[in-house]
């Protein structure tokens, strides 16, 4: 469920029996809920910050047991992809940190382009990225190792994960300043 209206999403938890929510707003005043025992505390989260989340759009993704990773895709001007990485998210570990703060605690690695992740993830939708220009792009992901099924939450675009950049920079065979110079120049 996607949407601005707390009504609304409301009458989508209560019919959603069996299945437990998480709540993640655009608004950096609200925090993210998780719904450990039922959607209940996600409504009562939404009913007590009404004023506050109204004012963004918000998100209800199903929560699903497994490892939460993201995969992440840097592109040239041209388009081609040139850097992948797959990173191991901590955050579920250490819910009290904020949302950036968690991702210090995730593992980062560099892949090559040829990869099994690259190939369920981004590959299939690699024409319509480049179509659209990104040159960065981000897609937070679950692992369902029962099932073995990657689920597909969310993606992102124009930005990078913090932790990424450092491992993106010890790849590169140039010092860092030269590298930051390129980039400038």
């Amino acid at each position: 469920f996607e949407g601005d209206q707390i009504d609304e999403a409301i009458e989508f938890l209560r019919e959603q029996e069996g299945k437990l929510f998480v709540f993640k707003s655009d608004n950096p005043l609200v925090s993210v809920q998780v719904a450990e025992h039922s959607n209940e505390e996600i409504i009562n989260k939404m009913e007590n910050e009404r004023e506050e989340i109204e004012k963004y759009p918000f998100l209800l993704e199903e929560k699903i047991e497994g490892y939460e990773f993201a995969v992440e895709l840097w592109l040239n001007d041209l388009g081609e992809p040139f850097f992948f990485n797959v990173d191991f998210e901590e955050k579920r570990k250490y819910p009290e940190c904020d949302i950036q703060v968690g991702c210090s605690y995730d593992i980062v690695f560099a892949l090559p382009l040829d990869c099994v992740f690259f190939e369920k993830t981004f590959k299939p939708n690699l024409e319509r990225i480049k179509e659209d220009r990104w040159q960065i792009i981000d897609m937070q992901c679950i692992y369902e190792p029962v099932n073995q099924r990657i689920y597909y939450l969310e993606s992102c675009g124009s930005r990078f994960a913090f932790n990424a950049l450092y491992t993106f920079l010890e790849t590169l065979t140039i010092p860092v300043g030269e590298f930051f110079q390129k980039v400038l120049d």
